[in-house]
């Protein structure tokens, strides 16, 4: 599949990055984590990736599949490579403070639109 190339590349954090994981899984898991991510905005249990998407990554970076066992990528090192994932795409974990925020903004907006509303009567919601 021609689109795997342009999730499952080492752009993110460099082909250095990737280079200097110690392990064949770290290395897979890794990439797999950053595409994933890219793909759909979230993160997946390692042991659930798509074996096609675990061979395609495996031959792009030159390791050899069979040393690749995704059930040796986890704990730390998956927290860790999540965290830089999304420090370095501008993410930052949901806090209280985010919750505060959200409510902030979304009461500003809110009040912003109210006037909007008004002078469409014909504007009607079911609730």
């Amino acid at each position: 599949m021609r689109s795997r190339g342009l999730f499952f590349t080492s752009t993110y954090l460099g082909n250095d990055y990737v280079k200097g994981l110690q392990t064949p899984s770290n290395k897979v898991g890794f990439l797999l984590r950053v595409g994933y991510f890219r793909i759909v905005s979230r993160f997946f249990v390692p042991n659930r990736y798509h074996q096609s998407d675990v061979d395609f990554v495996s031959e792009k970076i030159s390791v050899y599949v069979n040393d690749v066992n995704m059930n040796d990528y986890k704990g730390r090192t998956v927290r860790r490579h999540q965290d830089e994932i999304l420090a370095y795409i501008g993410f930052s974990p949901f806090t209280k403070s985010s919750d505060e925020f959200l409510l902030q903004e979304a009461e500003r907006l809110a009040h912003e639109l109210r006037p909007q509303f008004r002078q469409h009567p014909q504007t009607k919601f079911n609730l």
